[in-house]
């Protein structure tokens, strides 16, 4: 939906298709609507050609006419949230021309909100990514050292003609694929604690900071529609009055037009009641989440550094039994020939004095 409704502001920000009323409707109308909001256009011309009061009526406040019977016609179905997303994206627009968002007395508060959130999401989802990652290496290198413990216990023998020869290397090399056959489940358990106590902490973490998100959105649209609902009460009283002002103005109309702005004041006064509960809600809720997350963080992070405490101690621990395994023999001394043959001579002597 979130894809759908940032494809709908696209084309509706498309310079040929911003003041085409008729394709709101066609995105959302049904045909008994649609046929209904054409007839209708035609039947507006003709009024405003006359002259006849009704010419302050504009292809807005029309189409919006057609927009509203055809998610009242299809509440709860696909049309429905096509009409919302419609609205959604003409709102922003709107404010994005020019039209001021209407003003809350929490605005100071929910912008260094946004702010925090923003920070939040941004370095959240870096932390779960990177995490994902340092899985995926320590797998990699478990499955490396797996390789090459193998590859030692190969080295110390060969076949010839269907015979099994060890070289004289091969107690070396056996014990040398006992050790990386080691490291390679220190490796192995390193990537369950990576992934019990880091990156599944992580991704929980940042799926707490997007419903976050999605509350404060939340927020907003429900203020992007008291605007836009604001906007068309203000447009369909200053029509009221011009209206009231036509001599000969038509009272059926009138009335009608009154019975029309009194639902738009309702409406507006509903969504800044849902305004007020959710802003009210979100200031409560946000200092809990200031607490858990940063409970929720201290604590994987605690947990994840003793298990990495611990396999490098183990990791260190075998690493200088692998040393001392590889360290070189002490060889006995070599007397050169030269001095064996004048020891000899020396003996000579002392034996004939």
């Amino acid at each position: 939906q979130a894809e759908l409704q940032r494809f709908l502001v696209r084309v509706l920000s498309h310079p040929e298709l911003a003041d085409a009323t008729t394709l709101s409707t066609f995105l959302t109308a049904d045909y008994t609507v649609w046929e209904a909001a054409k007839n209708k256009d035609m039947n507006d011309f003709s009024e405003r050609s006359a002259g006849e009061g009704g010419g302050d009526e504009d292809e807005e406040e029309r189409h919006l006419k057609a927009t509203t019977a055809a998610t009242t016609a299809n509440k709860g179905g696909f049309t429905s949230f096509i009409g919302k997303a419609v609205g959604k994206a003409k709102a922003r627009l709107a404010i994005a021309g020019g039209m001021e968002m209407e003003q809350t007395p929490d605005d100071a508060i929910f912008e260094e909100l946004e702010a925090y959130v923003t920070q939040l999401d941004t370095n959240i989802k870096i932390l779960a990514k990177e995490s994902t990652s340092v899985v995926s290496t320590t797998k990699t290198k478990s499955e490396s050292l797996g390789h090459i413990g193998a590859a030692f216990a190969s080295m110390g023998e060969y076949r010839l003609a269907d015979v099994s020869i060890k070289t004289n290397s091969a107690a070396l090399f056996a014990r040398l694929s006992e050790h990386f056959t080691y490291f390679t489940r220190l490796a192995a358990k390193e990537q369950v604690d990576q992934e019990q106590y880091l990156d599944t902490p992580l991704q929980d973490m940042a799926r707490d900071v997007q419903a976050l998100k999605l509350a404060m959105q939340q927020r907003k649209d429900l203020l992007y529609d008291y605007t836009r609902k604001a906007a068309q009460g203000k447009s369909k009283m200053n029509q009221l009055d011009r209206l009231k002002d036509t001599p000969n103005a038509n009272p059926d109309k009138i009335s009608l037009w009154e019975g029309e702005l009194a639902m738009l004041k309702d409406e507006g006064m509903g969504l800044w009641k849902q305004v007020d509960v959710i802003s009210k809600r979100l200031q409560r809720d946000i200092e809990r989440f200031r607490v858990e997350f940063h409970e929720k963080l201290r604590s994987a992070l605690e947990k994840y550094s003793k298990a990495q405490l611990e396999a490098a101690q183990n990791a260190y621990n075998e690493w200088q039994r692998m040393a001392a395994n590889v360290a070189p023999i002490s060889k006995p001394k070599l007397v050169p020939a030269e001095s064996q043959d004048e020891n000899k001579e020396d003996e000579a002597i002392t034996a004939s004095l």
